[in-house]
């Protein structure tokens, strides 16, 4: 450490240059400030941590002449094995060398530019004239001390130019019609500063509004703005200016023309179009033949092969309609449909645009023939997935395999169905034996989504605004070990849509989930007893609706900040409530619920001596019934399970700060709560929150932080009924494939059961910031482009768990317990 604060950024800086240490932005108005200038400055300087130039250090930590002599030697050899590898049809590939890993994470030094400095003043000058400001002046001054150099930019904003007054200039009679009928709708707004960005939006609108109307060979390069400032104060007269195209005849004379309206003829669409086949029959000169399959007036199937689809399912997204005005919008929309399929891999619209027809009136009208041309992707796919769990240094495996079919019943409906096997050796919620592979489950699920929205209403216009889907899905798992056997069959129905580019929503109206466990051990449902999980995880039925909500402002395309928040939540028991009276069963007390598994708990004393014969053991149970029943509240039943009764909500909020492509800052905060009434006293443990483990608080191990500051060796796996957790996330890149991070994570879970015996577990207002755990650490990636192997190394700061006063980290007294390894796959967030 000592020597890397040795290597000072200066340190191999030549004798005429200076190291950029900073730059600053002085303005006698503050409002400019708000304009990003710093993304205008075009030399910056190094990054820093906590004021340090860290990345530079690093990279001078090599000496530039050796390396460069060292390189000259490597290239040699690389050189010779790339030769070599391409010979055998690899990639090319560097060596990892230690100061080359040193120079690729470290950053160089920044040296001051002149150049730079004055092209920076000239780029925030034509910001401000964009802004309004144009009689803004900018001006740069450096300050050179010892080997380093500081910028001052300074901005003399000036008044802004506001809009006195704004017209139009349009010859061509029905886009006069069309842009005037938005200005009243819109108006521009006078006395606002004259910002080329708003023009920039007016201008996109206008070309929007006439692509929307039947001028489709229109663009935004026909409109033109003029801006007229000689009348003083600060104030300016705009023009907006629509020219027609123009064409130059034989004779070089340039003709004008007026802009024409185009209408929507016949549509062919293409289900089965194969690109390949056109090259391979251009270089054969064989032409390809389709079959044409008329479907409704003007609208025609041309099939090479065999259509595999129903006809509704490839008209049904045709937003547009023959003899109809030619609208960008609608075509977009039409695009949409067929890519929110999934059953394409290639869409591709095209136009004839060579049909020209008489009207009615007697003038000529263009007319555009439109070709979909759909290729389908592979129909059918399987998958074998192989996984590795650990906890608590116990290790386990499994295997899914999964099986997709792209268009199941011809209607482009998407069948999955997984198959799923998991050894386990880890604890089901209680102490277990610690042999191998001591739990074996086993599962299926299959979903199908249809291409459209199954309902008894009529939802076409809903339909043609976000093409929603519909998805059934049916699963069923099994799973047993030397404590129990529990089967869990769930099914559900409901709908996917996107609102918009940035909003997605799932809202399953029906959800339905019955747990049931058996065969469990005396010993098991002693530790159930004991840690007082028995109620959460035995039978039950849960008959409810989800909603979730998407919300990202993520462009894959665009390396900067986006925002990434998702909101669900669940409601369950209020139609079975509503209904309890058709099944007309009787409220089941508590004590009643639980007596079969109290009669075995009996007649194991039994067996172990403690009740010396059977009418002991009836009568503890009778005692214990009776007492159940008049301290805990019952159950009313469906086929003598009882029903769960919650409202559960969630929030997951991610801000994401692009700091560059290789470095970025990640924060996030996730709470939520489920909310017991009615039926229920409590909530069912598959619905409750836990924390811990690869993708939540890495400092602990899955779901063993919690509840508030409850301990317990008995009970490996903590549930609650409200979370709250934070982290943040720094990553950065390391070297070829492996990136690296620093991570802080805080946050706890709590219960809100009324009738708990133990106050440690409780939520309060009072006491819940005492409990907040807290833990860090670092992590590596290795980046394998279509998947992340993750793996945490993560240190426990603040441990709820222990006794107040001894749950700060004390690295004297430093055990195995204050630690956690985590491992991964993807990012936890």
């Amino acid at each position: 450490m000592v020597f890397l604060f040795s290597c000072s950024p200066t340190k191999y800086i030549q004798e005429s240059e200076y190291f950029l240490k900073e730059y600053k932005i002085e303005t006698d108005n503050k409002e400019v400030l708000n304009f990003t200038i710093d993304s205008y400055v075009k030399q910056k300087p190094n990054k820093k941590i906590a004021g340090i130039f860290l990345y530079t250090r690093i990279y001078n930590l090599v000496d530039p002449v050796k390396e460069e002599k060292r390189e000259e030697k490597r290239q040699i050899v690389e050189d010779e094995m790339n030769r070599k590898r391409l010979a055998k049809g690899k990639e090319p590939r560097e060596k990892l060398y230690w100061t080359r890993w040193l120079r690729k994470i470290g950053e160089e030094p920044v040296i001051y530019s002149d150049l730079q400095t004055r092209n920076s003043s000239k780029q925030i000058t034509s910001l401000l004239n964009n802004k309004g400001y144009y009689v803004a002046k900018v001006t740069d001054s450096v300050e050179f001390k010892g080997k380093k150099a500081s910028v001052t930019y300074k901005i003399q904003s000036g008044k802004p130019y506001k809009i006195k007054s704004f017209k139009d200039s349009i010859y061509d009679e029905n886009i006069k019609k069309l842009v005037d009928g938005y200005f009243k709708t819109k108006p521009v707004e006078l006395n606002k500063n004259i910002v080329s960005e708003d023009l920039t939006i007016l201008r996109n609108n206008i070309t929007s509004l006439l692509l929307n109307n039947g001028y489709f060979k229109f663009s935004k390069e026909y409109i033109f703005f003029e801006i007229d400032t000689l009348g003083g104060d600060y104030q300016a007269d705009i023009t907006m200016s629509i020219t027609d195209p123009t064409t130059t005849d034989p004779g070089g004379n340039i003709i004008e023309s007026s802009h024409e309206r185009y209408k929507f003829n016949d549509f062919y669409i293409y289900p089965d179009f194969e690109p390949k086949d056109l090259i391979q029959k251009a270089n054969t000169e064989k032409k390809i033949t389709y079959d044409t399959i008329p479907v409704k007036d003007n609208v025609y199937l041309l099939v090479g092969k065999k259509n595999a689809y129903r006809k509704s399912v490839l008209t049904r997204g045709l937003m547009v309609e023959h003899d109809s005005l030619y609208a960008a919008d609608k075509l977009q929309s039409t695009f949409g449909y067929y890519g929110s399929l999934a059953n394409f891999k290639l869409i591709n619209i095209d136009f004839d645009e060579n049909t020209t027809v008489i009207d009615t009136s007697g003038n000529d009208q263009q007319f555009l023939n439109t070709r979909i041309k759909l290729t389908p992707s592979t129909r059918q796919a399987f998958t074998i997935e192989f996984e590795g769990n650990i906890t608590d240094n116990r290790y386990g495996l499994g295997s899914n395999l999964n099986y997709q079919h792209l268009n199941i019943f011809g209607g482009a409906e998407i069948l999955n169905i997984q198959f799923k096997v998991e050894l386990n050796n880890q604890d089901p919620g209680v102490a277990v034996s610690n042999s191998y592979f001591s739990e074996t489950e086993y599962g299926v699920n299959a979903s199908i989504l249809f291409p459209n929205l199954i309902s008894p209403f009529n939802t076409e216009n809903l339909f043609k605004k976000y093409f929603p889907k519909t998805r059934f899905s049916l699963g069923y798992n099994f799973r047993y070990n030397a404590n129990y056997r529990s089967t869990i069959f769930s099914t559900s129905f409901g709908y996917d849509w996107r609102s918009n580019e940035l909003f997605s929503h799932v809202f399953n109206p029906v959800e339905f989930n019955l747990i049931k466990l058996k065969d469990m051990s005396p010993k098991y449902l002693n530790d159930l007893f004991e840690t007082n999980q028995f109620t959460e995880k035995y039978d039950h039925i849960i008959l409810g609706s989800h909603y979730s909500l998407t919300y990202s402002t993520q462009n894959i395309k665009k390396n900067r900040d986006f925002v990434f928040l998702k909101l669900t939540s669940d409601l369950a028991g209020n139609l079975l409530s509503l209904l309890r009276n058709v099944f007309n069963e009787p409220k089941l007390g508590a004590g009643t619920y639980r007596k079969d598994v109290l009669q075995t708990l009996a007649n194991d004393k039994i067996t172990r001596g403690i009740f010396t014969n059977q009418d002991e053991a009836d009568q503890s149970v009778n005692e214990e019934v009776t007492l159940l029943n008049s301290t805990l509240p019952g159950f009313y039943t469906i086929n003598g399970l009882p029903y769960a009764q919650f409202f559960k909500a969630e929030l997951d909020f991610r801000y994401y700060h692009i700091i560059n492509p290789e470095n970025e800052l990640v924060y996030r905060i996730n709470p939520g709560v489920i909310i017991p009434f009615g039926n229920s006293y409590y909530s069912p443990q598959e619905k409750q929150f836990f924390l811990g483990g690869a993708s939540s608080m890495r400092a602990w191990q899955a779901r063993t932080l919690g509840p508030g500051s409850y301990s317990d060796f008995v009970q490996i796996y903590q549930y609650g009924d409200v979370k709250l957790e934070m982290n943040a996330e720094y990553r950065f890149k390391l070297f070829w494939m492996v990136d690296g991070a620093v991570f802080l994570d805080a946050g706890n879970i709590w219960t809100l059961n009324k009738y708990s015996d133990d106050p440690r577990k409780d939520f309060g207002f009072d006491k819940f910031y005492k409990e907040i755990a807290l833990g860090t650490g670092i992590g590596f990636r290795l980046d394998a482009s279509f998947f992340i192997i993750r793996f945490d190394f993560g240190l426990k700061l603040h441990n709820p768990a222990l006794d107040e006063g001894q749950r700060w980290l004390n690295i004297s007294k430093f055990q195995n317990r204050d630690w956690t390894f985590n491992f991964g796959i993807g990012y936890p967030f």
